[in-house]
């Protein structure tokens, strides 16, 4: 959960429109949370957007919605754990690379493996039924585009 203070809102051009849409400068978590950088194709061009999601079940359902959604691309899903989460002194926001999770008798998530390019993180009994880590049978469900590094150019010698 995000906590914000009402009185720090700040009024955007969408939430005149809908005042459903709340917006605010910051949020403070002790949390694992999430950025997903999006892009959506519409009739006639292409929306950019980020989303915040504080929890890993806001995550999971959102990485579902987005496979039966042909028209929304995830560009970038980044990583934000607080210091007892990741071990260090320091809050890390790291790029996913890979996400992984294991599920239950149920089909019910209750693990998930989160990769980054130094680190890896792991997070047990997050719905379901807890089990020993090493008795978890992972599915990929999300793997990071891979970039395109720009050809190396030469100049010429003079």
């Amino acid at each position: 959960m995000f906590v914000s203070d009402p009185q720090e809102e700040v009024i955007t051009l969408i939430g005149k429109v809908d005042p459903s849409y709340k917006s605010w400068p910051r949020v403070d978590t002790s949390e694992t949370f999430f950025h997903v950088h999006t892009k959506q194709r519409g009739e006639s061009r292409l929306t950019f957007g980020a989303i915040l999601l504080s929890t890993p079940r806001a995550l999971l359902d959102f990485l579902e919605c987005c496979q039966r959604d042909e028209q929304i691309r995830i560009d970038q899903i980044v990583l934000s754990t607080a210091p007892h989460a990741n071990q260090s002194k320091h809050w890390r926001t790291e790029a996913l690379t890979k996400l992984e999770v294991s599920y239950d008798d149920n089909g019910v998530p209750n693990a998930i493996v989160y990769h980054t390019a130094d680190h890896i993180y792991f997070e047990e009994r997050v719905f379901g039924k807890g089990k020993d880590q090493n008795q978890h049978s992972f599915q990929t469900i999300y793997r990071a585009r891979r970039t395109r590094r720009p050809k190396s150019t030469t100049l010429p010698e003079a």
